[in-house]
């Protein structure tokens, strides 16, 4: 995946469970968006979420 203006690809991975979704995805950092499904989505938000309120930073 490219960022910073350059296109961005679009591939469907399939995972092991939710947790593996989950934590290849926090591997990833902010170079990949989880497009589908929802849960997935919110469970990343969420955690981001919490990490941000631990270090003092507001949404």
């Amino acid at each position: 995946m490219t960022t910073g203006g350059s296109p961005r690809s679009r591939e469907e991975v399939t995972f092991q469970d939710p947790r593996h979704a989950e934590w290849a995805l926090w591997q990833l950092t902010t170079n990949a968006e989880a497009l589908a499904p929802q849960w997935l989505r919110d469970s990343l938000r969420n955690r981001a979420a919490a990490i941000a309120t631990h270090y003092g930073m507001s949404s």
